[in-house]
């Protein structure tokens, strides 16, 4: 009886530590920010699904190095990348450029304003990342910031990546988010900005 006592003890006391080593929403939050502002070099490309119902999609890539080197190019789903369907944002230094089709805002604006206008075609995401990894060159809050009542609400696989899967609230709308578990990036993200879908290779 005692043998058995113990087990069922060891058991508890087992379960106990396996729950104190799972990380809190706001550990992982706090652990992305800091693998992105960190980064000397960052590169990834993505799929935004933009809107309700029938969603257009686009396709997006980031480059960067640090201290101030970064590309961000967004384009519609289609079968070839032309200088009809592709936008770019790259600063070097203090000189930021865009490069988009004829008939769209191209003129010269800070880092944060030249991605802003590409937040409708990226379903967010030309922001989200580049906030993360140049946050002083923004003059708004960034995402991970805004989250509210974070949870840590499962595991998941994400194209063969096992990542944390956090949910919360962000200015009154739901938001999903999965971190992966070894790199300590987002891999997906479901929900607001943009009611927007996006997955990261």
């Amino acid at each position: 009886m005692r043998g058995l006592l113990f087990i069922c003890g060891a058991l508890v006391f087992s379960s106990t530590i396996a729950r104190a080593q799972q990380p809190t929403a706001v550990d992982l939050l706090a652990k992305v920010s800091s693998t992105y502002a960190t980064a000397r070099t960052y590169s990834d490309e993505g799929k935004a699904s933009l809107g309700d119902g029938t969603r257009m999609s686009s396709h997006f890539r980031i480059s960067f190095v640090r201290p101030n080197a970064l590309v961000f190019e967004v384009w519609f789903d289609a079968p070839v990348k032309n200088a009809t369907n592709s936008w770019i944002v790259w600063k070097d230094g203090d000189v930021v450029k865009s490069s988009s089709p004829v008939g769209f805002d191209s003129r010269i604006a800070p880092l944060d304003t030249a991605l802003a206008r590409l937040v409708s075609l990226s379903g967010g995401s030309s922001q989200n990342i580049p906030q993360l990894l140049l946050p002083d060159s923004f003059r708004n809050a960034d995402l991970l910031s805004l989250i509210t009542d974070a949870r840590v609400a499962g595991e998941d696989k994400i194209d063969g990546h096992s990542t944390y899967r956090i949910e919360g609230n962000i200015l009154g709308d739901r938001i999903k988010l999965w971190i992966d578990k070894t790199r300590f990036v987002i891999r997906n993200l479901s929900g607001k900005p943009g009611s927007a879908i996006m997955t990261m290779k």
